[in-house]
């Protein structure tokens, strides 16, 4: 059986906190794989966790992935 290699891309978004003075939006981050569409734990900061290099693509989870990714969702 053939590994599969991660594809991890950094993905971010912003949260926002509505009520009180001087909260505002702040940006999130978070990795996520093209190969298998596994997302990492939220990150702030300059650099992702440790533990999100070490992921590696469960091969039914990719397959499923890219299948709904070819069929348009």
């Amino acid at each position: 059986m053939t590994a599969l290699v991660s594809d991890l891309v950094l993905a971010h978004g912003h949260a926002c906190q509505r009520s009180g003075r001087g909260k505002g939006c702040q940006v999130i981050r978070w990795s996520q794989c093209r190969t298998c569409g596994w997302w990492g734990e939220l990150w702030d900061g300059d650099q992702p966790p440790l533990s999100d290099a070490e992921h590696a693509c469960d091969p039914e989870d990719a397959a499923r992935y890219q299948q709904t990714w070819r069929s348009g969702g």
